[in-house]
């Protein structure tokens, strides 16, 4: 049985790409370093994926080059994916926190704990 390594890349992209968002001095380095290397790189696999359509159709996702031009827009839509669904959690948990604080007839505490790294502090 033939084993087919694009696989394992596509799992290892969508792995790094969801870890990579909480690496911070990843992120650094990407912004300020890699931001016009990886918009051409995107543009130039767009241009290429259209020209493969084009030209093969539908098997254009058959390709060896289809499956390598597909890398990085996968791992950048993973990054940003995993970073709004971390947003939306931290908020949904931050308003809970909230309703919890309003809803308490008590006196507001110093500090509140928390376990997603939320800090509250009055």
């Amino acid at each position: 049985m033939k084993k087919n390594p694009y696989n394992l890349i596509f799992i290892s992209v969508i792995v790094l790409g969801t870890i990579a968002p909480f690496i911070s001095y990843f992120i650094v380095v990407q912004m300020f370093f890699l931001l016009i290397p990886f918009g051409v790189i995107l543009l130039i696999s767009l241009l290429l994926f259209i020209i493969n359509f084009i030209k093969y159709n539908i098997k254009v996702f058959k390709l060896r080059s289809t499956k390598i031009i597909i890398i990085l827009p996968v791992f950048l839509f993973i990054q940003m994916l995993s970073t709004y669904s971390v947003d939306k959690i931290q908020k949904l948990r931050s308003e809970q926190i909230i309703t919890k604080l309003e809803n308490s007839k008590n006196i507001y505490p110093n500090s509140l704990d928390t376990t997603f790294g939320i800090k509250y502090n009055k």
